[in-house]
Parts: C-alpha cells; sequence; structure tokens
C-alpha cells in the first residue's frame, strides 16, 4: 500500500511540474497572438473570450430520455480524485489541463444507455472566479440500468474541458460547480476540432500531456481571439503527432 501511495504521489509532482513547465509556453502564445492581425469585422461570439458576462448562443444540449444529472458538475482535478469517484489523470477523459470537470449520471431505465457529450459543447461556470470550459471532442460513457439509490464508479465522467475566456482564471478546483451549456456553432473552433480528430492527443491509460494541452489551449485562445489560425499557431498545431493509421 505504502508503495501504491508513494507511485501515485510521484506521478501527481510529476504532472504538477509539467504544467509549471508549460506555463510560459501559454505566455508565448498569447503574446504571439498580439502580433497577429484581428480577422476584418470579426467579433468573439457571446459568452467567448472577453463577453464572458453575455449569454452563449448555440444549439441546446439534451441528456437521454431516462438520465439526469445526479448533482451539480463539479470542478476536477487528478490530485483530488476522490471528489470525483476516485477517478485519476490516467482515467479522465480527454486532456484539457486548466477546466477539469466531473459529472456524475443517473440511469432511471431498465436498460444501460449511452450518454455522448459533443465537441463544441460548452461547460457554464457558476462562478465568476473561474473559466467556462469547452469539450474539444466526443466523450462517451455507458451509464448501467435503474440506478436510484447508489452511484457507481463507472457512471461517472472526468473531463479534461479548455478555457475560452481571458480575463478569468482556470478552473479544476472541486469547490466550483457547472452546467451543461448549448453546442457552439462558432465554425472557426468546430472546423479546428475537425482537425484534432486526425492528432494523436493522449496514449489512453497515461498523464495527459502538458505541452499537447499547452498547444490546443494556444490554438483556441487564438481562434477566438483572432477569428482564425494564424501561422504560429498553426506551427505549434503541427508538433502534435498524426494518429498512426
Amino acid at each position: 500500500m505504502e508503495h501504491y501511495k508513494k507511485e501515485v504521489f510521484i506521478k501527481k509532482m510529476r504532472y504538477f511540474l509539467c504544467i509549471l513547465l508549460v506555463l510560459p509556453v501559454f505566455s508565448c502564445l498569447v503574446k504571439a497572438q498580439q502580433k497577429t492581425s484581428v480577422k476584418k469585422g470579426f467579433s468573439a461570439p457571446k459568452g467567448f473570450g472577453y463577453r464572458w458576462k453575455e449569454a452563449f448562443e448555440g444549439i441546446p444540449f439534451k441528456l437521454p430520455d431516462g438520465i439526469e444529472l445526479r448533482e451539480a458538475i463539479k470542478g476536477y482535478s487528478g490530485f483530488f480524485p476522490d471528489s470525483c469517484q476516485g477517478i485519476t489523470w490516467e482515467n479522465m477523459k480527454s486532456e484539457g489541463a486548466l477546466v477539469g470537470v466531473c459529472g456524475g449520471f443517473r440511469n432511471k431505465t431498465k436498460q444501460a444507455i449511452n450518454v455522448d457529450l459533443p465537441p463544441g459543447l460548452i461547460l457554464i461556470s457558476q462562478s465568476d472566479e473561474t473559466q467556462h470550459g469547452i469539450l474539444v471532442e466526443k466523450l462517451s460513457v455507458q451509464i448501467p440500468s435503474e440506478q436510484y439509490l447508489f452511484a457507481p464508479k463507472d457512471s461517472y465522467l472526468a473531463a479534461g474541458a479548455y478555457c475560452i475566456n481571458l480575463g478569468r482564471p482556470g478552473g479544476g478546483n472541486p469547490g466550483f460547480t457547472y452546467k451543461f451549456g448549448p453546442i457552439t456553432t462558432f465554425k472557426p473552433l468546430l472546423d479546428f476540432f475537425k482537425l484534432l480528430e486526425k492528432k494523436e492527443k493522449r496514449v489512453p491509460g497515461q498523464v495527459p500531456d502538458p505541452m499537447i494541452s499547452a498547444i490546443i489551449q494556444g490554438c483556441i485562445w487564438n481562434i477566438i481571439s483572432k477569428g482564425y489560425l494564424d501561422k504560429y499557431n498553426m506551427e505549434q498545431f503541427a508538433k502534435i503527432p498524426d494518429k498512426k493509421k
């Protein structure tokens, strides 16, 4: 047991140190964006960038019939796996490091149901002290049937979303709560998510790669700020390995 605890601690510290190492990358990405021009006539969509006080627009998201949230969606961090049924960084879905969320689902039917969260789904923070988030890829979880009193681990989903605001700190604190927002129709971001489908963002069962997270986050901020992916961020994006055919 002691050996296991030591191993877990080492993994956590390694990930924490990696995040510290990539913070300068975020700074460089922001500075690079400031040197590029904004697309003529462009303005960030409502809720994005500095427009975080405005209501999001998009396609309404609805959970499948018979499925409901057990409680409010909470912030998630691999440093506190007990806050999300013991789910660790290795088992979280997607790799966004700045807006981690945890959601528990209840299935009131007599058959298992798949819950699909689409790319572009917005997670709205219920506090001005932390960012709204967005999913960059489809995430799925199968919820077992007839759950009333108990909350099995496989009915929970920990996911790494990405920041979509400027001027607000990142999330990941279990003390913050979120709710499902709409699915964005902001085409430049949706086009970017299509490009991401061809990239090997992480190896299942391994801790997310902070450098890849930093590059993706920089690209998202670039698109939200400028309306397109500029040359510098395209070069950074190209550093993410392609999926093996």
